[in-house]
């Protein structure tokens, strides 16, 4: 856009009304980006609780492994029972 008005071939706009517009646009722009962000912060924070769900449950299944593995029950008669 240009800011000389004896410019004939190509549009005209005042200086103030062409900064309100830049200013307005960047304006939107940002707020696209912050809604952005946001957005992402809030699936990075949904991801991590559901890791640490995975992570929760994978240690508890492990501990539980270990502890069958070392505990083999025995039955009256002496013979081992396998899980």
């Amino acid at each position: 856009m240009c800011c000389l008005e004896t410019h004939k071939t190509h549009a005209f706009e005042r200086i103030e009304r062409v900064v309100e517009q830049f200013s307005t646009a960047t304006d939107d722009e940002i707020k696209q980006i912050t809604s952005r962000i946001e957005c992402f912060r809030g699936v990075a924070a949904q991801l991590d609780a559901e890791s640490n769900k995975v992570i929760e449950l994978e240690v508890k299944r492990e501990a539980g492994n270990s502890i069958r593995r070392s505990a083999t029950p025995k039955c009256i008669h002496g013979w081992s029972l396998k899980f």
